[in-house]
């Protein structure tokens, strides 16, 4: 019996759901299958190439578990420490400080710790619950750590009193900063070291006592705060996490003399300090949500309107995917999260954080771009052809397997192999024969190198621990070694997807060469970059997500332009994704600042939420620059042809005059009224000829859209003049900022091929603005250049701004970066206005002045400038002024008497 049409969805849509279970199925079995084995393989070599003492250490390590275990029993006994820390400068050297810790612990008669600490078998200094970590809060510091620790003999009032043990320990912090050193707020942090405290630890609690003579403390983020004054803080720490003391010098900015933090600097220090897991991950999502939210307008778009639901929900969905992975790698607790998991954990729960965003960012995500630019290019789902550059990255991942199974004499490393070759040909086979129906055939080819590359990637893909006894030239695990030379083949794999999907891409643009060239220099680029090896490790968010960011952004801003550069260089012509391309520049030169510092863990860093807030700011921003109901409108502005331009500027002009002269002809014609030279009716018709009445009596409504039509062309200029004349100067407008900041950027990033890309990625931001102002002015939001360029300073302003709000932890310097900004921001694209007016003017062969008049210039333009930079200057000048002179605590005591001056009526 024939299925009904229901039916046949219904079980089209089951058999998907089962091949990609089946697929994440295979790719955790070969996961487990080859993390097990492998490190297997590598505690086997470790014990037999072990030197002679490590039996001993060996020993000493299970004689450690034994008593941790003891001292953890569910029957100890009730335990309590304390830690007083005391931070003084360091004799003789500017910014220099000293930490100087010293714990203590009571321990009740009978105890093992006691007896222990007694015998000297172990000392307290071996079970302290918590780690100290003295950071400054200053981009242009280099950090110098020395450190002792040291225990000192247990105490006890009597052969049965309870004993007390203690520990000292010291830490020199010196920073060599530019500018105040003594004023870089200092940051305390106090982490605490997993189960070491609570019920199931080895201590209930813990109390910690901070001093500092010559620090106020600004700011406390976890623990229970006990007692608090201006130099003094007492608090118990939590059993899990970290507490962060926020210091400044007791004569700084933050502080009046009664030592308590000024609400203005507190302001500018919060966001800062108070680092949260929550606001850094929604900021972050919200980043990845805006520019998916880019491609599915562009999808949407693109797509026939038969299949536009099923690519909206593709691309939706890889957006959830992005996101979902995301958050599992990046929202991990505070420190770095090991790339292997607990061996204890059951087998289904056995995956690292970072593997599923490496699997899916390094390799999954490129062939879903490829796919995805084969079909709008060619009209049709990729070909097995065309994919075969993204089969590199699996062949490479390949020899970790069979050198493992050579080396080994084992069949068990090439198990995920053989897992994602079946895995591979049976979704293949299972879509050809229709089990998803007709889509499924035409996706058979791109689903088949999906499912290969994720098994893949989840065995061999994760790389060879460091096996003793594998030296190519004799070395064991040194330099050189084989684990050594399979891990970077590997690490290449992985990172060769991205240029292979620009080639793919490329190559169904009809830009074949260009595809070579660019995966060559792309390929030459990801060689020479000096690769660490995954085993040396631990969860490192910026090596996982930093290197396709910096690829990411070169290569969108390169293909944009292309795309413009390739449909724009004929008058009045554009491609046919014009919208598309200018939003991704914009979006692309604010992914500057995210991969220009990298992606890190969401508790890890407390200044990433402006640069991601401002690449949601830009996504959100730049479609709403461009609004799709306008298309109509702005092509037909855009293929203005010069003769049709002249015309309406001449036609403004004349409309301007008359304006003009009725303003002169009521001021004149009071007096010939008056004295009887000018009749009514005369008046009347001198007014309508003058262009004050329609030809029904009705007012004119002309001009405001006359005006628009007129300044609202091209100019009968191509596309791409436009843009290049744009890009050119905001490029000179914006070189003094850029050269004025880029020392800065020099000294806290590296100089490799990677580090270039993104200084000169960050030089080309302001001359990306100008050509997405130029190329696609008539399209922006707006009814004047003047106003065309303050609708993209609302777009550009709050994206460059938000970014001050988590870098600058100083009062003052925020407000003269918040100054400076602001004011370079609006000067540069007021600047641009103004030029494109007078462009568009001297295209019609009038002077500027003509059109503009200057008075009116300073009656509109400049006023709402002026407000804007004059609010700006006042906020900054109040934050400079707290800065430079503090409240000294005398506000309100009364003016003294002066001694000198006119004496008082009546004194005697």
């Amino acid at each position: 019996m024939a299925w009904s049409a229901s039916a046949r969805r219904v079980a089209r849509r089951c058999g998907a759901a089962g091949l990609l279970v089946a697929v994440l199925v295979g790719c955790q079995v070969g996961y487990v299958t080859w993390y097990g084995y492998t490190w297997g393989v590598f505690d086997r070599a470790s014990r037999q190439t072990a030197v002679t003492d490590s039996s001993d250490e060996d020993e000493g390590d299970t004689a450690a578990d034994d008593a941790g275990a003891a001292y953890r029993g569910k029957d100890r006994p009730h335990r309590k420490g304390t830690t007083e820390i005391r931070i003084t400068p360091y004799p003789d050297f500017p910014g220099a400080w000293t930490v100087a810790e010293h714990y203590d612990v009571s321990l009740p008669h009978g105890d093992r710790m006691a007896s222990d600490f007694r015998s000297g078998s172990t000392s307290l200094a071996e079970w302290l619950p918590f780690t100290t970590v003295l950071d400054r809060r200053e981009d242009d510091c280099d950090d110098v750590e020395l450190g002792n620790q040291r225990a000192r003999p247990i105490r006890q009032s009597g052969p049965t009193a309870d004993v007390r043990a203690a520990a000292f320990a010291s830490n020199s912090v010196s920073q060599s900063c530019s500018g105040n050193e003594e004023n870089v707020p200092m940051i305390l942090e106090l982490r605490t070291i997993r189960g070491e405290l609570g019920p199931q630890g080895v201590y209930d609690s813990w109390t910690v006592t901070l001093e500092s003579a010559a620090q106020s403390v600004l700011a406390v983020e976890g623990g229970e705060v006990v007692r608090q004054s201006a130099h003094r803080l007492e608090l118990t720490l939590p059993r899990n996490g970290r507490v962060r003391i926020g210091l400044q010098a007791a004569d700084s900015v933050y502080n009046d003399d009664s030592g308590s933090s000024s609400d203005l600097a507190s302001l500018a220090y919060a966001l800062q300090f108070y680092s949260s897991t929550t606001r850094e991950g929604f900021c972050a999502l919200a980043a990845v949500v805006a520019v998916g939210w880019c491609v599915i307008v562009f999808v949407r778009r693109w797509a026939p309107s038969v299949t536009r639901r099923r690519w909206t929900l593709a691309v939706a969905a890889g957006v959830v995917t992005t996101c979902g992975v995301m958050t599992w790698a990046l929202a991990a607790g505070y420190g770095p999260t090991p790339r292997w998991p607990d061996r204890s954990a059951p087998w289904w729960a056995r995956v690292g954080r970072d593997l599923p965003l490496l699997t899916w960012w390094w390799l999954l995500l490129p062939v879903a771009v490829a796919a995805l630019a084969v079909r709008v290019g060619r009209g049709r789902p990729p070909r097995a052809r065309e994919l075969l550059p993204l089969l590199l990255p699996g062949v490479l991942l390949l020899p970790s397997a069979f050198v493992l199974a050579a080396v080994e004499s084992s069949l068990v490393p090439l198990l995920p192999v053989a897992l994602a070759a079946f895995l591979a040909a049976g979704s293949a086979a299972a879509l050809r024969r229709g089990l998803v129906g007709a889509v499924g055939r035409r996706w058979a080819a791109p689903a088949a190198l999906l499912v290969w590359l994720a098994v893949l990637s989840a065995g061999p893909g994760a790389g060879v621990p460091p096996i003793g006894g594998w030296g190519v030239w004799g070395g064991g695990a040194s330099a050189g070694s084989t684990p050594d030379v399979l891990n970077t083949l590997a690490g290449c794999g992985l990172a060769f997807a991205w240029p292979a999907a620009l080639w793919i891409l490329l190559a169904a643009r009809g830009w074949p060469l260009w595809g070579a060239v660019g995966t060559a220099v792309a390929a030459w680029w990801e060689l020479t970059r000096s690769f660490v090896p995954w085993w040396e490790l631990d969860w490192n968010p910026s090596l996982v997500t930093g290197a396709p960011l910096v690829f990411l952004q070169t290569a969108t801003i390169g293909i944009a332009l292309l795309v413009l550069f390739s449909g724009g260089r004929q008058p009045g012509g554009w491609p046919g994704h014009v919208r598309t391309a200018v939003v991704a520049l914009g979006v692309a030169a604010l992914v500057t600042e995210v991969t220009l510092d990298g992606v890190e863990s969401f508790s890890d860093n407390s200044y990433a939420s402006g640069r991601y807030a401002a690449v949601a700011i830009a996504a959100i921003g730049f479609l709403w620059l461009l609004p799709a109901a306008g298309e109509p409108r702005a092509r037909r502005l855009h293929a203005t042809r010069p003769e049709a331009h002249n015309r309406r500027v001449h036609a403004l002009l004349k409309d301007q005059t008359l304006a003009a002269g009725r303003r002169e002809f009521l001021t004149a014609s009071r007096a010939a009224l008056a004295d009887g030279s000018l009749t009514s009716r005369a008046w009347s018709a001198r007014w309508r000829d003058l262009g004050a009445l329609g030809p029904h009596g009705t007012a004119p409504q002309h001009s405001a859209r006359l005006r628009t039509d007129a300044l609202g062309t091209s100019g009968g200029r191509d596309a791409w003049r436009n843009g290049t004349a744009a890009a050119v100067l905001l490029a000179v407008l914006s070189l003094p900022w850029f050269v004025y900041t880029l020392p800065a950027r020099l000294v806290t990033i590296g100089y490799d091929v990677s580090d270039i890309v993104e200084v000169w990625s960050t030089a080309l931001r302001w001359p990306l603005y100008g050509f997405v102002y130029g190329y696609a002015y008539s399209w922006l939001r707006g009814g004047s250049p003047i106003g065309k360029a303050m609708c993209l300073l609302a777009v550009v302003l709050p994206a460059e701004l938000v970014q001050l709000l988590y870098q600058v932890p100083d009062a003052g310097d925020f407000g003269i970066r918040l100054l400076l900004t602001t004011g370079d921001t609006v000067a540069v694209l007021l600047l641009l206005g103004l030029y494109w007016e007078g462009r568009l003017v001297r295209a019609a062969g009038l002077r500027w002045g003509q059109i503009r008049n200057f008075r009116s210039l300073s009656a509109t333009a400049v006023p709402v400038t002026t407000v804007l930079v004059a609010a700006t200057t006042a906020l900054a000048t109040a934050m400079v002024g707290v800065y430079v002179s503090p409240d000294d605590g005398r506000g309100n005591e009364p003016a003294p008497t002066s001694s000198v001056g006119t004496p008082t009526p009546g004194a005697s």
